[in-house]
């Protein structure tokens, strides 16, 4: 019982990683193209930066729980 609910706990953090990173970037990117009034440019580069680190950060925190 005792694994299955790390693992659940680890699937939830990876997953809201990933969910905060892409959407924060999004929506980031979303806001600094009214601003400035640069189309969707920002916003598809902010999202691959922000998937980008969400998959580097989920690998680090599957790794530093199989240590």
């Amino acid at each position: 019982m005792r694994r299955f609910v790390v693992t659940m706990g680890l699937v939830f953090q990876v997953g809201g990683l990933i969910v905060c990173s892409v959407l924060g970037a999004f929506f980031l990117g979303m806001w600094l193209d009214r601003r400035l009034g640069s189309a969707p440019c920002l916003m598809l580069v902010l999202v691959i930066i922000g998937f980008v680190l969400a998959v580097f950060g989920a690998y680090r925190v599957t790794k530093k729980l199989s240590e």
